[in-house]
């Protein structure tokens, strides 16, 4: 009897490891979106400060740290 709670606690265990985690983005996908208007967001939230995108013209920012 001991053994087969055993046997059916092992099964559980190898079943539960079989189900897609909930962040392994199984079945996600981006919405539509709109190029000029991601160009335009990014720099008007200056994402551009510390991120990149090749074909996306930086403007020159100057980051000034004021101490308190």
């Amino acid at each position: 009897m001991k053994r087969s709670y055993i046997l059916l606690a092992g099964l559980a265990i190898i079943l539960a490891g079989c189900q897609p985690q909930p962040n392994t983005g199984k079945g996600f996908s981006l919405p539509e979106g709109d190029a000029s208007r991601g160009k335009t967001t990014f720099i008007e939230l200056s994402c551009n400060t510390y991120h990149s995108i090749a074909d996306i013209e930086q403007p020159h920012v100057m980051i000034i740290a004021f101490l308190m």
